[in-house]
């Protein structure tokens, strides 16, 4: 392609008179080699930053798992933390929103006790004795633990970066930290027994 007059070469042109700043032209040749007619191929930053922000919006409402969640009543009860004379409450809980779009199916001793989504909670009141918890992702997490009557467990559900999907890490935590994180979260339906 020869170069064009005014400095233009290989159909594009550095010449943006008439443009609004940050907005390139380039020269498109028709049928007619004569026949210089400009068109915008570029738009300005502002435009750009403002229409990668509604996408990513709009991705994140699209791109959120739903679990059903329980009442506002039960989940305040549920955060008195006061658990029964001869049961554990075990509360399983996930207080980040990595892994959003991925709801993560627990098991208790081997029993589906319900699925979290990003900043949920599971709770479960178990036997006193020992118990094992499973988080069921591309990894499968185990923990084993020990539920003592009229005490609270917490367990944190990670999430974790997988091959084809998300994993999952389990955490037992101590009293304060655990609280701290079922403080964060809203409790999911039917998890309370």
């Amino acid at each position: 392609m020869r170069a064009l007059a005014g400095g233009c070469s290989g159909g594009y042109c550095g010449d943006t008179s008439g443009a609004p700043p940050g907005v390139f032209t380039r020269m498109i040749y028709l049928n007619d080699p004569q026949d210089r007619t400009t068109r915008t191929i570029g738009t300005n930053m502002k435009n750009i930053v403002k229409l990668g922000m509604v996408a990513v919006i709009a991705m994140m409402a699209v791109g959120c798992a739903s679990v059903p969640m329980a009442t506002k009543e039960v989940d305040a009860a549920s955060k008195k933390f006061i658990a029964p004379a001869d049961k554990a409450n075990l509360y399983i809980y996930r207080n980040e929103s990595m892994g959003a779009a991925i709801k993560m199916p627990l098991t208790v001793d081997g029993q589906h006790v319900g699925e979290t989504a990003a900043n949920t909670f599971v709770l479960r009141q178990v036997a006193p004795g020992p118990h094992k918890v499973q988080s069921l992702t591309e990894n499968n997490a185990s923990l084993d633990i020990t539920a003592e009557a009229g005490k609270n467990i917490f367990v944190w559900q990670e999430v974790k970066m997988g091959m084809m999907s998300a994993g999952s890490a389990l955490h037992l935590m101590s009293e304060e930290e655990g609280k701290k994180g079922v403080l964060e979260t809203k409790q999911v339906q039917g998890s309370g027994n």
